[in-house]
C-alpha cells in the first residue's frame, strides 16, 4: 500500500525530530559530563564543550536531502518556542561552531603577518580558546534539554496528522 504525499512528508518530519532529539541528548550527554567537578583537565573539558555545540547545532544546519527525512528544523523554531535568553545563547551556539569551530574565521583565530627574509618570517597569532567564551553550561544544558522535549511532543504531534490521514 503506498502513502499519500502528505503522510510520506509527515513521516520525513517525524525522522527529522528523531534525529534532532538524539543530537540535543547527544550534547546533554555531554554538557553534563562537562559539569562533573571530577574533570579538571581544561582539554577535556574544552573536547567536551566542542562536542556539546556540534551536536546542538546538526538539527539547524542544513544536512544531506533525503526523501526520509527532513533535512533540519524548521527555521521558526527558536523564534516559536524559545524565549529572548535562549534565543541569544542559541544564536552564540550556532555563531561559534559556524566561526570558530566548525570554520577558522580570522575575527575568532587572528594572524598578522609580522615581516620575512628570504629563508623565514614571523608572525602573531592568537590562538581561540573555546572556554573563555562564557557559555553558562547549566543554560546551555536546559536549552538541549527545552528542544529535545520539543522535539518527543512533536513527533507525537505529527505521528497523529499521519494516523489521522490514513
Amino acid at each position: 500500500m503506498s502513502q499519500s504525499p502528505s503522510n510520506e512528508r509527515l513521516r520525513a518530519q517525524i525522522h527529522r525530530m528523531i534525529l534532532s532529539e538524539d543530537d540535543f541528548y547527544e550534547a546533554e550527554k555531554y554538557l553534563l559530563c562537562f559539569e562533573q567537578k571530577l574533570i579538571d583537565n581544561e582539554n577535556i573539558k574544552r573536547a567536551l564543550l566542542l562536542a556539546a555545540i556540534i551536536s546542538f547545532a546538526r538539527s539547524f544546519l542544513k544536512s544531506e536531502d533525503h526523501p526520509k527525512a527532513v533535512s533540519k528544523l524548521p527555521k521558526n523554531v527558536t523564534r516559536i518556542f524559545l524565549n529572548d535568553d535562549e534565543r541569544e545563547l542559541h544564536q552564540k551556539i550556532i555563531s561559534l561552531r559556524n566561526q570558530a569551530l566548525a570554520h577558522s574565521d580570522y575575527n575568532y583565530k587572528p594572524v598578522i603577518w609580522s615581516g620575512g627574509v628570504e629563508n623565514g618570517f614571523s608572525f602573531q597569532a592568537s590562538s581561540f580558546n573555546l572556554l573563555s567564551e562564557e557559555i553558562d553550561i547549566k543554560q546551555f544544558l536546559l536549552l538541549a534539554r527545552k528542544l529535545k522535549g520539543y522535539c518527543t511532543s512533536k513527533q507525537f504531534e505529527l505521528n497523529s496528522k499521519v494516523i489521522n490521514n490514513s
